[in-house]
């Protein structure tokens, strides 16, 4: 790919440009992106006006809040909105960015790889991802669309982004997951691969979403009302700090299976004072069930692993500290390889995925191996499977560090202390911000599972699910869901669960006074 031809349909602002740019740089494709677009100056409309002022005060705002969210340029607008250029240009990649109810598509058949951007509920892309954030919809979507050479129906995959809070960082992240799957797709399509699970057929051509008239005037009123109620949900969460109620989380147990895990049998297991406790796992070993998960203190603002003992009475030893580093540990996922114990806690603070070797249970872990490095990845799982060992890890392709829900990403290797781990020709093989976040792990004698976490609008952790894997090989992956999760009803929220089949442990959000 030398050169890639945009055509938008709306506005766009420069930085996502550069943004496709270098997302094929990062792949190591050098390349050049040409537009149709003009300096938004000259035919901007009001609202894509309104709309820039709002994301460049939102990035400063969060900018002084300690979130990085680049600061906005002025956005671009196509030369000849909604006109389907087809196969017209000299670019070897067509990307046409458009509005929800355009049918774009290339001269059939098609010469050359056209993809083609919606996002199903937006009046065009400057307002990508802000009906959602007003509504609360705990995602948002963006549909692509991939002709290869030669095709007359597309592939299409409706990828689903968990809701960020304000509209900049949804908008941000929603561009940057965009651009890079359209770099993504296009390399593929280069390469002959198959394009990324989540792709299929289409039926027809029929417009995505619904068509809407008076963009201009629907789209201000929804500014204004997104200004508005952005502003009440301030005021409400500053109040309920001012009031000292904060949402924290707990451990729960019960003396059952995974199945029955639920609210007649849950016992809370209390948070000392100013901590709060997460991501547990349940491990047996040497004749010993205990509890490691993250805690979490509120002066160091930084997780540690903790360990607490269950004894056959059911009475619970607290055990201490575990593992301590000068970064955030938290999801302490252990698992068993030749007959010794390791540990892979989430360390996406120093940018890798560290594996560490049991010295004397349940208190002495060492550091034994850093099987990536310089990745951004949480919540991994390590498990083997017909003679490999997979590795489940989410990703944030944004380059935000901060979209860690809506990307399951799959590789492999021949030992879990391998640095030499292949990637899933269908990565992400889950995209979808409803359940692409790993919860857990369980198993059932040869058969596995993968708990799920579920997310809404400003809550993360809402609830979890369990997808059993049916297909796991180096070219398919497929889960199916097994069993939804019901937190008990004086709960925000659970998101993790852990079994060793006497007893099973899980997490719950409370509002509670600190």
């Amino acid at each position: 790919m030398r050169l890639i031809e945009l055509h938008v349909d709306a506005v766009l602002d420069p930085h996502h440009v550069d943004l496709l740019q270098a997302a094929f740089q990062q792949k190591g494709r050098a390349c050049t992106v040409k537009t149709t677009t003009v300096p938004a100056s000259r035919c901007v409309s009001l609202r894509a006006t309104c709309a820039r002022w709002l994301l460049l005060a939102e990035s400063r705002i969060l900018s002084w809040m300690g979130r990085s969210v680049p600061p906005r340029s002025l956005p671009l607008a196509s030369v000849h909105p909604s006109v389907t250029r087809g196969d017209a240009g000299l670019g070897d990649l067509l990307v046409h960015v458009q509005m929800p109810e355009s049918v774009a598509r290339p001269e059939f058949p098609s010469l050359r790889p056209f993809i083609s951007v919606t996002f199903p509920k937006a009046w065009g892309s400057d307002l990508a991802g802000l009906r959602e954030v007003c509504a609360k919809d705990e995602v948002t979507s963006v549909v692509i669309q991939v002709w290869r050479p030669g095709d007359v129906v597309p592939q299409v995959c409706d990828i689903k982004i968990k809701t960020m809070f304000t509209f900049a960082l949804m908008h941000d992240v929603l561009m940057r997951k965009t651009m890079h799957m359209v770099a993504d797709c296009a390399l593929r399509m280069e390469q002959g691969l198959p394009l990324p699970a989540g792709f299929s057929q289409a039926a027809d051509l029929a417009p995505i979403g619904q068509a809407r008239a008076s963009f201009e005037l629907q789209g201000l009123l929804l500014l204004l009302l997104y200004t508005g109620s952005m502003a009440s949900r301030m005021v409400g969460k500053a109040l309920s700090r001012a009031v000292g109620m904060r949402a924290q989380w707990q451990l729960q147990l019960s003396r059952s299976g995974w199945r029955q895990h639920g609210p007649a049998n849950l016992t809370p297991l209390s948070n000392p004072a100013a901590h709060y406790r997460a991501d547990p796992f349940v491990v047996s070993h040497g004749g010993r069930t205990v509890i490691l998960a993250e805690e979490y203190p509120n002066v160091r603002q930084m997780g540690h692993i903790m360990a607490l003992e269950v004894l056959p009475s059911g009475q619970i030893l607290e055990l201490g500290v575990c593992l301590q580093e000068p970064f955030h540990l938290s999801f302490p996922y252990v698992f068993k390889c030749e007959g010794q114990l390791y540990m892979c806690p989430e360390s996406n603070e120093a940018s890798q995925i560290r594996v560490y070797r049991c010295v004397e249970f349940p208190l002495r872990w060492e550091l034994d191996t850093v099987i990536m490095d310089g990745v951004a990845a949480c919540d991994t799982v390590l498990f083997e499977r017909d003679g490999l060992w997979w590795m489940m890890t989410n990703m944030d392709s944004s380059g935000t560090n901060t979209e860690f829900c809506s990307e399951l990403h799959l590789f492999w290797a021949d030992h879990p202390l391998s640095k030499n781990w292949h990637a899933h020709p269908l990565n992400p093989v889950v995209c979808d911000g409803r359940h692409a976040r790993n919860g857990g792990f369980l198993r059932e004698g040869d058969r596995i599972y993968r708990v799920a976490q579920g997310h809404a609008y400003g809550v993360y952790g809402k609830s979890h699910t369990v997808y059993e894997i049916t297909t796991l090989t180096q070219t398919a992956y497929v889960e199916t869901l097994a069993h939804r999760n019901q937190p008990p009803h004086d709960t925000l929220g659970s998101h993790h669960l852990s079994s060793n089949g006497e007893w099973t442990v899980s997490d719950s959000l409370r509002l509670s006074r600190t």
